[in-house]
């Protein structure tokens, strides 16, 4: 009971401690209650939207698997037929007009028969042979010819496909190609050739790239002959473990642009989705805004920082600036599929709502307590400058600003003990005004106070920031000299004398005053037991320094008299 009675008597002593503690268990208690229901809206959000990415990510990635699975089933057709060529007569004529035509530079072989088959487009040995990846293989050739012409039909039938808006083609290593769409000029079959080469669809497909025979899948460019953007994904073709070729298909970007679009307007949250490839650029997206220069650069730092995600976390989230970003990696294409909601959009929904109102209560507390703390802060700011000039009072003479002789002590036992303890050396000077009496029985003690402040203003110029300097009482002062051996402290005591020899006052009636000093100099701490004892020493030279004649530097190595 006694100690609660106290502990109510002190809070009421300090009604400032009341409110604040008030305010602040208030605003405590309120803020885990309202930063909990947020964080568990604000997870409930992020799952729905990851749920929601989910499914857009299984629905495309079935769907771009179908493509693969089409194109995968080609690769088998393609690899049986070159392993088993089904040689008939009506084929002789055409290994005929290849044999007629390879050594020019672009040649084209027309299949004549009753089923529509697409043409070989090739180009000449010469051409071939400098081409990285290709060359003509005597021992395969025909047979491959032969694969060939039965692999033409399939692709034909892939051609007459409706949902696929760009072409299937296959690149033989032996320099020549069929296509679900015949070029229109076979001139451009070497520069055609010259561009398969270049790609990375061809070039990942390499023996040395993809040992493990895997499919490729590009990252998105510009397709001129359709006038689109396209992504290809190509599958490598041997037989045994010989490299054949590369069986590809394009698949417009404009078909994923419309599946995003199709999920995104099903999609109660809104938002927009974005498809990455495998270089972080944008295959697809939702937004009708995409060439807006704003949308533009907000994506761009969006894609820069999922990227950077995605080297230690294949799925997640990020926040920057307004925008919740759900990123998930697609499986079979290694691609990125992205949903990007506005800060607006997430607070359109009931989440937002709730989580709207719970900020607002927590703002309206935070108020209140900005408001009592501004206060505090007032009344304790003014207290502690109260406390620092009052210790100022208490630590330094109010005429010269200097250090008192309490204060000097204390600091200067301090420093005189650390450099007897680490064997450094460290001096002493005590200095006396000559003749002030004569000063202020003269010329009065408003000019005897001017000298001493002339001669503090001389102390701070020639000492040192580390140097301690003391008014010790009346026309009495001293100074620490850490670190300083004899030599240095006598050179001090000389630059204090003759800096006091060029300072002049003048009284109201033009009278020069001008004054001297008589110090005296100790070096220690060795020889010494004790801070008081070095500055007793000092004091003995002081007095012979006054005893010599006033103006003069007394040390252990005798008088030194400034001229």
């Amino acid at each position: 009971m006694l100690l609660t009675s106290k502990f109510w008597k002190t809070m009421l002593k300090h009604p400032q401690w009341v409110v604040s503690t008030c305010f602040f268990v208030v605003f405590l208690l309120s803020s885990v209650l309202v930063w909990h229901e947020s964080g568990l809206l604000n997870t409930d959000y992020i799952n729905s939207r990851k749920n929601n990415l989910e499914s857009v990510a299984g629905a495309l990635d079935r769907a771009q698997q179908r493509y693969l699975n089409g194109l995968l089933l080609l690769k088998h057709t393609a690899e049986s037929a070159l392993e088993n060529p089904l040689f008939s007569a009506h084929l002789t004529p055409i290994l005929q007009e290849f044999n007629r035509v390879r050594n020019q530079p672009n040649w084209q072989i027309d299949i004549n028969n009753s089923t529509p088959m697409m043409p070989i487009i090739g180009i000449g040995d010469a051409e071939v042979s400098k081409l990285p990846g290709f060359s003509r293989d005597p021992d395969s050739l025909n047979n491959e010819l032969i694969a060939a012409l039965h692999f033409s039909f399939l692709l034909t039938l892939r051609g007459q496909e409706q949902d696929v808006n760009t072409r299937m083609y296959y690149i033989s290593t032996n320099g020549f190609y069929i296509t679900s769409e015949p070029m229109d000029e076979i001139s451009t079959a070497t520069s055609t050739f010259r561009h398969f080469s270049q790609q990375n669809y061809f070039l990942k497909a390499l023996p040395a790239n993809n040992s493990g025979q895997t499919p490729i899948w590009s990252r998105s460019y510009d397709d001129d002959a359709h006038n689109s953007t396209v992504i290809t994904i190509s599958v490598p073709i041997y037989t045994g473990n010989t490299f054949r070729g590369v069986l590809a298909t394009d698949i417009s970007t404009d078909i994923l642009k419309q599946f995003l679009r199709v999920h995104v307007d099903d999609n109660e949250g809104k938002g927009e989705l974005f498809l990455l490839d495998l270089n972080g650029n944008i295959s697809a997206g939702s937004s009708e805004n995409q060439n807006n220069p704003y949308w533009i650069s907000e994506i761009t730092k969006i894609r820069n920082l999922v990227l950077q995600k995605l080297k230690t976390e294949k799925e997640g989230y990020v926040q920057l600036n307004n925008h919740l970003v759900i990123y998930r990696q697609l499986p079979n294409t290694s691609g990125v599929l992205m949903s990007i909601t506005s800060q607006g959009e997430g607070f359109s929904q009931r989440f937002g709502h709730f989580t709207t109102f719970l900020i607002s209560v927590w703002l309206a507390f935070g108020c209140v307590l900005l408001l009592s703390h501004i206060t505090i802060k007032r009344l304790l700011n003014n207290m502690l400058a109260l406390q620092d000039t009052l210790r100022w009072q208490a630590e330094n003479d109010p005429l010269t600003k200097l250090l008192n002789r309490r204060s000097f002590f204390a600091y200067a036992e301090k420093i005189w003990n650390r450099s007897k303890k680490e064997s450094r050396t460290v001096s002493t000077l005590l200095l006396d005004l000559d003749h002030f009496k004569q000063v202020n029985d003269t010329y009065g003690h408003a000019m005897g106070d001017d000298v001493l402040r002339m001669i503090s203003s001389v102390l701070r110029y020639t000492s040192r920031n580390e140097d301690l300097i003391c008014r010790m009482g009346g026309e009495e002062f001293s100074l620490l000299l850490p670190d300083t051996q004899l030599d240095d402290a006598l050179a001090i005591a000389y630059r204090i004398q003759t800096a006091l020899a060029q300072r002049v006052l003048l009284t109201e009636n033009k009278q020069a005053v001008t004054a001297t000093v008589s110090i005296g100099v100790s070096e220690g701490p060795t020889g010494y037991s004790s801070f008081d004892k070095q500055l007793a020493t000092a004091d003995e030279y002081l007095y012979q320094a006054k005893d010599c004649g006033r103006n003069r530097i007394v040390s252990v190595r005798g008088v030194y008299q400034v001229k």
